[in-house]
């Protein structure tokens, strides 16, 4: 093992030790980096250009940004002021970005498909059946194995919607509970009853998927440690594969980080959700749930999520709709992101009414040079709990870990890692507890700067 010297050493592992001293708990890592980051793409280049070096497989992400309501502590790109007619028009300019992309990339192998939102369960079963129609014309092959998978909420997931999604092919369905105590639900402001969210349950369980994962939240405004482990057992007692555990979080624009400011007391300190998340690794743990990552656990043989598998492999991720983000090989772009009512209306209507075309530039985006790329890797590699040197040098042409020995180091000092005979890091209960505040030893000082000076809208 190469250590770092004294100096640089002392620096990632003293902030790996604050952090974990402090119980530190930044929000959670999905991509890198991440849309804070992005900016006006220069040189210009268009979208033409950006995929012409693509080869093999792809992974799809439809966004849908249409929910019934907002709830407290959501900063997701989507609006609650849309029309029947917004909708129907979004589903046309859907189709016709798909045909677009499927010019392009129409030969590649689809490993997943994920259709995000937003609800994309407000879509009618009709709607769907559009939707999936125009993407199995524009992208014929589908993997035998593809994860096919659509999230929805309680309040949308009538037996129509789910055995016309079943009939297309979806073999993954992700529903947010988020808590299942009344009270805390009508804080988080989700406005539909206890017994909507079990005919929900039930409902899934009758048409029958492959693989069901339910999302629930701890850290809620009042809510405590018996309410928690009341919502985490009776929902594994649903039956569910896989099962998500998010730590809320407070960012600006959100109805829960204004409460918070009035109501400071209502609300777990992060040390307190922390002991949350022990109790609940270990309670899932002697119930046969692996854990796949910090907020993700399942009794599948293989991760509960296989788009995010494949994108963290490297199979680039193409985001078809408003709000939706593509990484290419190098780079990776998006529309405009918006928090509030009108500048997200106006983003959504910019969509419907945009030609799309092969030969647009792109708008905003990030361009990662190789030393982005391979801290990329790393962040996300690591997220899911092992980090090999053999990837590494078959990605990168023959590099070795060594571009990272001061963190990796300070990870083995602090007992974050393991290291096996091969070289490969696997994290430890510990590591996985603090992969978010591990992420942060890798990223690159322009992508910190660049999320720094982010102002919301």
């Amino acid at each position: 093992m190469l250590y770092a010297t004294p100096a640089s050493e002392q620096d990632a592992r003293t902030r790996l030790q604050r952090a974990i001293a402090g119980s530190e708990l930044p929000c959670y890592v999905y991509s890198y980096p991440s849309k804070r980051a992005y900016r006006p793409v220069q040189p210009a280049r268009t979208l033409a250009e950006v995929w012409a070096g693509a080869r093999d497989r792809l992974n799809l992400y439809v966004h849908v940004p249409f929910c019934g309501y907002r709830c407290s502590f959501c900063t997701l790109f989507l609006t609650t002021s849309h029309s029947p007619q917004m909708v129907d028009d979004y589903v046309a300019a859907l189709q016709r970005q798909v045909a677009m992309y499927g010019a392009l990339l129409g030969h590649l192998e689809v490993v997943s498909l994920y259709v995000g939102g937003g609800t994309p369960t407000t879509l009618s079963p009709d709607q769907f059946s559009t939707v999936f129609e125009a993407l199995h014309r524009a992208f014929p092959r589908f993997s035998p194995t593809a994860e096919v998978a659509v999230e929805g909420s309680p309040d949308t997931m009538t037996a129509e919607r789910l055995e016309r999604l079943k009939a297309l092919g979806v073999n993954r369905i992700s529903m947010g509970l988020q808590t299942l105590d009344e009270e805390e639900r009508k804080r988080a402001g989700r406005p539909y009853s206890t017994q909507t969210l079990y005919q929900a349950v039930e409902t899934i369980q009758r048409v029958g998927f492959a693989n069901v994962n339910y999302d629930l939240i701890y850290g809620l405004e009042g809510q405590q440690r018996e309410t928690w482990l009341h919502s985490l057992s009776t929902t594994v007692g649903f039956g569910p594969r896989t099962v998500t555990l998010y730590p809320v979080v407070f960012r600006p624009l959100t109805v829960i980080d204004k409460r918070r400011e009035k109501h400071a007391g209502g609300f777990m300190d992060d040390g307190s959700k922390y002991a949350l998340y022990d109790e609940s690794v270990a309670w899932l743990a002697e119930r046969g749930f692996r854990q796949n990552s910090f907020v993700r656990f399942s009794t599948l043989e293989h991760d509960g999520l296989q788009q995010e598998v494949a994108d963290f492999a490297g199979v680039p991720l193409l985001g078809l709709g408003a709000g939706a983000r593509s990484y290419a090989d190098t780079v990776h772009y998006g529309t405009d992101f918006a928090v509030r009512r009108p500048e997200t209306l106006d983003i959504i209507r910019g969509f419907i009414s945009h030609e799309h075309r092969p030969d647009e530039p792109l708008g905003l985006g990030f361009v990662l040079d190789e030393d982005e790329q391979k801290r990329r890797f790393c962040i996300l590699n690591l997220s899911l709990g092992r980090l090999e040197p053999g990837a590494y040098a078959q990605r990168f042409r023959g590099a070795g870990l060594d571009d990272f020995a001061e963190e990796l180091d300070a990870l083995i000092l602090e007992g974050c890692v393991t290291v096996d005979r091969e070289g490969s890091y696997a994290l430890t209960p510990l590591g996985f507890k603090f992969s978010n505040v591990i992420a942060t030893l890798f990223k690159s000082p322009t992508v910190d700067a660049l999320e720094r000076d982010f102002l919301p809208t």
